[in-house]
């Protein structure tokens, strides 16, 4: 089974390395298999969306074994 999820270019970020990991049961309960990077920084207009996209990109990430970082952080 692989994964492959797609995201607005500035609500999330990563390598299109990760967009196909194959899952195993065994390996779900192990260290997250890979780390997605969701930067939400924004100027000007907000979407007030967002905040559904990171919790659903976060639920992504606990149903497919992958750990997601967020930050507004630009630095």
């Amino acid at each position: 089974m692989s994964l492959a999820v797609t995201l607005p270019v500035p609500l999330a970020f990563a390598s299109p390395a990760m967009a196909s990991v194959p899952q195993t049961g065994a390996a779900s309960a192990a260290a997250p298999d890979f780390k997605v990077l969701v930067f939400s920084k924004t100027t000007g207009f907000r979407h007030d969306s967002i905040p559904e996209g990171i919790a659903a990109v976060q639920k992504l990430g606990q149903d497919n074994n992958f750990a997601v970082d967020t930050t507004e952080d630009s630095a």
